[in-house]
């Protein structure tokens, strides 16, 4: 782990996120010891972060996620796999990243965990209703998801939940803002266990949660629009401003 911390980029996540993920794996020797451990599309990424391989690793989500997948492979920097207390990560460096202040953007980082298990999504959806195709598919890819604005998507697995949280459905329906004789049932799957958190949303007596986002408060009655319309939205777009590639990283 020393080559990271010296290292100019990885040493600066490890002082973000050290306490979380504190071994981080950089160099084609130690990518290799994870064979079998990590998906190998992960360890070719890592190893030679280009669009190509971070395509690799989301080909099974790019219809459901295009815009979030493209992004992705479009404004890739450097790829590193972390170990830490919530198991293995995949840490991928944006060039478009962070903005601040609004339209000027900044290298970041974003990381998510290993694929779900299909025996937990189905679990879910035998309790909680169908998914949409976006969220089940990102958790197929990563079983969470530290987004660009450090929201974090929640995960089905125990062992991670202390950091991401669980998909929670909220106790009672929540009224339309447009309309309050209105209500909606709410899945909290961002932020989920804290006082604001972004949800999918359905009608009462109904099995499929839409792919329309929401913001829930503790405590309100009513929910609010969301800053993003869907799940690939809100992983591409910031708060504030939609994602366009650049013309040298544009297809």
């Amino acid at each position: 782990m020393s080559d990271a911390k010296d290292d100019p980029i990885w040493g600066g996540f490890l002082a973000d996120w050290g306490h979380w993920i504190p071994e981080l794996f950089i160099t084609p020797g130690t990518l290799d010891a994870l064979a079998g451990q990590v998906p190998s599309e992960w360890i070719s990424a890592a190893k030679r972060p280009q669009r190509d391989t971070i395509a690799a690793i989301w080909q099974t989500a790019s219809r459901s996620l295009p815009r979030f997948s493209g992004y992705l492979a479009n404004e890739i920097l450097s790829v590193a796999v972390g170990k830490g207390d919530i198991g293995y990560v995949l840490i991928y460096f944006l060039q478009k990243c962070m903005e601040r202040p609004v339209g000027v953007y900044h290298p970041g980082f974003i990381f998510g965990g290993l694929p779900t298990a299909e025996t937990l999504l189905d679990e879910l959806e035998h309790k909680q209703g169908k998914l949409p195709s976006s969220l089940a598919d990102l958790w197929r890819v990563h079983d969470f998801m530290l987004t660009k604005e450090e929201g974090v998507v929640s995960s089905l697995d125990a062992a991670v939940q202390p950091f991401a949280g669980a998909p929670r459905r909220l106790p009672e329906p929540l009224q339309a803002p447009e309309d309050r004789d209105l209500l909606y049932e709410c899945l909290a799957v961002v932020d989920s266990e804290r006082p604001s958190s972004l949800c999918l949303r359905r009608r009462p007596g109904t099995n499929v949660w839409e792919d329309h986002l929401v913001r829930a408060f503790a405590h309100q009655a009513t929910y609010l629009p969301a800053a993003w319309a869907t799940i690939d939205d809100m992983l591409t777009d910031w708060e504030r401003s939609d994602y366009r590639p650049t013309p040298t990283s544009a297809v």
